[in-house]
């Protein structure tokens, strides 16, 4: 009878014990439905997610990128066609190729383009700014000698010059050029001009 007895309560205690953790389970939301509610709650505020950023570095055939950040051009061609998908060309992204490239095609997914990412390409004769760039660093044009031809297709173009006010983004006079007459192709005589004209 005691036996009975012992095994009767060690029965209960564990019958009470097993309640008393399912309950405080349900309580807490555990569970996949805890994990459900919390993708629920992000699909419908986005905002509070974390967003990913992409800070893998690449290789991909001629450019070297960080996410969508053209960080550098390491190819040897005349001829470059920037990969779309592309945001940002970064800081000197072109300085290896310099005394190689004559032209280089900026896809329309780009939005910036950094402080100094064409400076001495020195054979380059013309260049298209697409319509998304808003922002051009300063120096980028710096010794391009060749550049005889800009087609700005943005209006809304922060133009930056260092703290100084020394080495604008745009060579010589094309940042008034620009200012004054908004979109447009701008051409100047020869390299060593400094008079830039719209067409």
């Amino acid at each position: 009878m005691t036996k009975k007895k012992f095994w009767l309560g060690i029965l209960a205690i564990t019958l009470v014990f097993i309640l008393s953790a399912a309950t405080c389970f349900s309580q807490s939301g555990g569970g996949s439905e805890n994990i459900e509610n919390a993708n629920a709650e992000q699909e419908q505020h986005p905002e509070s997610a974390v967003p990913s950023v992409d800070t893998t570095t690449n290789t991909t055939s001629d450019f070297i990128m960080k996410g969508t950040v053209l960080q550098s051009y390491i190819g040897t061609s005349e001829n470059v066609t920037i990969p779309d998908g592309v945001t940002i060309i970064g800081q000197g992204a072109f300085w290896r190729n310099h005394e190689r490239l004559t032209s280089v095609t900026i896809p329309d997914s780009v939005t910036r383009i950094e402080a100094q990412a064409f400076t001495h390409c020195n054979r380059l004769t013309s260049l298209t700014i697409p319509y998304r760039v808003t922002y051009i660093g300063p120096e980028n044009f710096g010794n391009c000698y060749k550049l005889t031809s800009v087609t700005l297709q943005s209006s809304n173009i922060f133009i930056a010059s260092y703290s100084d006010g020394s080495e604008e983004a745009l060579p010589y006079n094309l940042k008034g050029a620009y200012k004054e007459g908004g979109i447009g192709t701008y051409t100047r005589p020869n390299g060593q001009s400094f008079n830039w004209t719209k067409q």
